[in-house]
């Protein structure tokens, strides 16, 4: 291969590892800080209460969304393509998006997040009642308020999903929630070096070496 061939395989060795890091999704890290309340309920008669939250406890976890995280984004919709979060009592994860969740983040001009609200709910998530259960987790921070609250419901039967914690069936309903404590954070992760960039780093070196090996034949 000639010096001028090599260079530009190296060159569209490093345009498509730009390409591709320009398509990496976001990880984003969230911590509720400890819960300020927890509670059980009873919903009906009978059934066995679940195992309780408790004010030692936090949710925390991960987020994958679509979008890269820029600056001077202003409640801007993100889409979200998986999760992973544990609120104290069982892991809640799911490798596509949670049906009926959204997810928007504010950030500054750093683009460093400053605000967010996010909703992400899904069914038969729970781990803590047997039958048919809402697993749902709501945060605002910056926007209106500054809350979080997780919740683990028994819904109505099919086909009423959207009804939970019905009066008719005989279950508990627990909820927990961090309100007004100032500790939430949201923040891009830092996640180790992708192998796009591993190959961006490689056709720098490639064509540095080209440089260098010019200059000596001169």
């Amino acid at each position: 291969m000639t010096s001028r061939s090599a260079a530009f395989a190296l060159s569209a060795t490093i345009a498509a590892s730009f390409a591709a890091m320009a398509a990496e999704a976001a990880t984003l890290r969230f911590d509720s800080g400890p819960y300020t309340q927890a509670f059980v309920t009873l919903v009906g008669s009978g059934g066995t209460p679940p195992v309780s939250f408790a004010t030692s406890m936090r949710t925390t976890g991960t987020f994958q969304v679509a979008e890269d995280i820029v600056g001077n984004m202003d409640g801007a919709s993100l889409t979200l393509t998986s999760v992973s979060l544990f609120d104290g009592i069982s892991r809640y994860s799911s490798a596509v998006a949670p049906p009926f969740s959204v997810f928007s983040v504010s950030t500054n001009s750093a683009g460093i997040i400053t605000g967010w609200r996010f909703r992400v709910t899904n069914f038969n998530a729970s781990t803590n009642f047997a039958g048919f259960n809402r697993r749902e987790f709501v945060s605002d921070f910056g926007v209106r308020s500054d809350s979080f609250s997780v919740g683990d419901d028994l819904c109505s039967p099919l086909p009423r999903l959207v009804f939970c914690s019905f009066v008719d069936l005989p279950s508990y309903s627990q909820t927990a929630a961090a309100l007004g404590t100032g500790q939430q954070s949201l923040a891009v992760a830092a996640i180790p070096l992708p192998a796009s960039g591993v190959l961006l780093l490689s056709g720098l070196t490639g064509l540095g070496w080209l440089q260098m090996r010019r200059r000596m034949r001169q």
